[in-house]
């Protein structure tokens, strides 16, 4: 999970500084259809994460593989 250094807006537009997260997308790992463990676990936490913005009422609005870190 990337810290987040500060938020605020600027011509009102939202906006947020984050800490630059290494290691790639989803997309970067390639299919995982051969590796059901693997898979199972990025469901799971993926899961969750939509899951606890859900409950908040916040939707992610970019899901695809190249924008979960």
């Amino acid at each position: 999970v990337p810290e987040i250094y500060e938020t605020g807006h600027w011509e009102h537009r939202a906006y947020e500084v984050a800490e630059d997260v290494h290691g790639g997308t989803l997309a970067d790992l390639g299919l995982l259809a051969d590796d059901p463990g693997t898979m199972a676990g990025i469901l799971r936490e993926v899961g969750g994460a939509l899951a606890a913005l859900g409950e908040t009422g916040l939707r992610h609005r970019d899901l695809r593989p190249g924008a979960i870190l």
